[in-house]
């Protein structure tokens, strides 16, 4: 049955019967028609339906949370493509895909638009997670296509950020044109895979903000991150995929982030007694989180970001400090530079003993800390008259048995052995 056939019968169908959707899922012979019908899903925490935003007029199909008020969407199918009326048909199409029609038009305003071998039976079908999937309709339940693969601005549970190597796909979420326009917006939030892999907001193809590399527990760049969190989060690089996602340490808890229209990630949480959603995160939010505010190899400080923006410091202890940021410095009888939480317990936040350059002195550590992976190492001179690192390092092994050794750039100049003892120079 070719396409034009196809939607006369699913008009001529729609004449003749109203079919009321209560159960989660679109089949062959059903159809989502603009006149109020929705899907939901199995534990009522979405629906699949249509939608005008804010003060437009125009139409789209959309997913949103279906017992908290004010209809809040988190996935837009048609978001480049509105239907200007209420004449949208969504169903499965004769190539068994998930299609958008609208009055006199053969073509689909939006389908799933992917090849199917065998048979075309096929059901689609909104799951409590917020995800739309497309499924093969026999015993095996296939997923042939799901939303979570095509993200829009809204980040949920199980939605992973980031590149498939395998098939190539690229999960992306990308801000809201405006309020009244789910379209395309400016902002991008993307997996930049080069180097170290990190999470980067774009403006356009410019960079606005970036998670910093991942450290093995949480996000460099966001301190926010802790064991502590709402949140449990995976990521994961391998030769099949650079992704990350997030899932909520209880089910009985309401998140999602958003890339807004603003460039501003923004996370929410779902207050069930004060029925009100939650900031609870959002970045950038000061100078020094955008990108590259302070230039190249800049740290940026928050106190001066405002009054100068074109100015950088060229060196800092450069530590995240929770809490109060009441510190002191201090230079000891043992000249190891402390900075120190000026506190009742003084604390040591930094030292200089822990990044030597060319002189060992007493108390000094050599070597690997393995908790913090802090590598002590001391290292020579340029010339008498630059202080710049050097070609030469003495440092210690920390492969095979263990024994200090001096390196020129990467070649080996001179070893200490290994065995009980103590090296002195």
């Amino acid at each position: 049955m070719n396409p034009a056939e196809w939607l006369r019968k699913i008009l001529l169908l729609s004449l003749l019967f109203h079919i009321s959707f209560s159960d989660d899922t679109i089949k062959l012979d059903h159809f989502l028609k603009d006149n109020g019908d929705v899907i939901v899903s199995r534990g009522k925490n979405f629906a699949l339906g249509y939608f005008s935003p804010g003060s437009s007029r125009n139409r789209y199909v959309g997913i949103w949370y279906y017992q908290i008020p004010g209809k809040i969407v988190v996935w837009v199918a048609n978001r480049n493509n509105p239907i200007k009326d209420n004449s949208g048909i969504l169903s499965i199409d004769s190539g068994g895909n998930l299609a958008l029609f609208q009055r006199n038009q053969t073509l689909p305003v939006w389908s799933t638009d992917i090849s199917m071998a065998g048979t075309r039976n096929s059901v689609a079908q909104i799951l409590d997670s917020g995800n739309l999937v497309l499924l093969q309709n026999d015993a095996r339940k296939a997923v042939l296509w799901q939303s979570f693969d095509y993200p829009t601005n809204t980040w949920l549970s199980f939605i992973k950020l980031g590149l498939n190597k395998r098939t190539g796909l690229n999960r992306v979420f990308t801000s809201w044109k405006s309020p009244d326009d789910p379209g395309f917006g400016n902002y991008s939030l993307k997996m930049n895979t080069s180097g170290f892999p990190q999470m980067i907001l774009y403006r356009g193809s410019t960079p606005w903000w970036r998670s910093g590399p991942w450290t093995g527990q949480r996000w460099s760049g966001i301190p926010e991150m802790t064991n502590h969190f709402i949140l449990d989060d995976y990521f994961v690089d391998s030769g099949d995929e650079v992704t990350f996602t997030s899932v909520v340490k209880n089910d009985s808890i309401i998140s999602r982030t958003v890339t807004n229209e603003t460039g501003i990630l923004q996370g929410f949480i779902w207050n069930k007694e004060a029925q009100r959603w939650i900031l609870f995160y959002s970045t950038p939010k000061e100078q020094c989180d955008f990108y590259g505010h302070c230039g190249p190899n800049g740290y940026c400080n928050p106190d001066l970001a405002d009054e100068k923006p074109n100015a950088f410091v060229v060196w800092s202890t450069s530590i995240s400090i929770t809490g109060t940021r009441n510190s002191i410095a201090q230079v000891l009888e043992s000249s190891n530079l402390v900075l120190l939480h000026n506190g009742t317990r003084k604390a040591v936040l930094w030292q200089s003993f822990d990044y030597p350059t060319n002189s060992w002195l007493s108390l000094m550590s050599l070597g690997l800390k393995v908790r913090t992976g802090l590598n002590h190492v001391s290292t020579s001179w340029k010339s008498p008259d630059d202080p710049v690192v050097g070609d030469h390092s003495f440092e210690v092994s920390p492969t095979g048995f263990r024994q200090m050794f001096c390196a020129r750039v990467r070649l080996l100049c001179g070893e200490a052995g290994h065995g009980p003892g103590i090296a002195v120079v």
